[in-house]
């Protein structure tokens, strides 16, 4: 899977690839990632079926510059 981010130009800001390989054994580890614009900010969520224990989300402006983590709070995955 490929994630993008495409400015008003065409231009691509961002892209994450993410490849899946699973068996019926190894599904419980498998992870999801999602990106999300929030303000002047790039967002990536990592996440798989443990809810409780999330991994930080990966923040970076518009150049692609890593800005640092977050960690989760209600809401931000949804809104």
């Amino acid at each position: 899977m490929i994630d993008q981010i495409i400015d008003q130009n065409g231009n691509e800001v961002f892209e994450k690839k993410s490849v899946f390989i699973s068996s019926m054994d190894a599904s419980d580890t498998r992870e999801f990632n999602r990106i999300k614009i929030f303000g002047n900010e790039i967002w990536i969520f990592s996440h798989g079926k443990n809810v409780d224990n999330p991994k930080p989300i990966k923040r970076y402006d518009f150049c692609g510059n890593f800005l640092g983590t977050k960690i989760w709070e209600d809401g931000d995955y949804y809104e």
